[in-house]
């Protein structure tokens, strides 16, 4: 990952769910990048998209400090099977 947007979520994910592979691809469908985390078989266990519109308007300290204050490892696990959405309203299930 060449986007250190990107990679500040990544590292984010990783700390949260460690051992668990983190997967990110841009989804245009979408309008956004999507990360998945598996979970320890392979399967994917969690779903994060940050909108390009979100990632557009904040810096890379800002988005690292919005994933931890607003717990988004917390909310990954407690929307199972929906897609976590970062959008500037905050983050919502989609």
């Amino acid at each position: 990952m060449d986007d250190p947007k990107l990679t500040t979520i990544a590292a984010y994910l990783h700390a949260e769910f460690p051992g668990h592979a983190v997967h990110c691809s841009e989804d245009t469908a979408c309008g956004g990048w999507l990360f998945r985390i598996d979970d320890n078989h392979g399967r994917p266990a969690h779903w994060l998209l940050a909108s390009h519109d979100y990632l557009q308007h904040r810096t890379v300290d800002v988005i690292d400090d919005y994933l931890r204050q607003h717990q988004v490892g917390q909310r990954l696990r407690a929307v199972v099977p929906a897609i976590l959405r970062l959008v500037n309203e905050g983050p919502r299930p989609k």
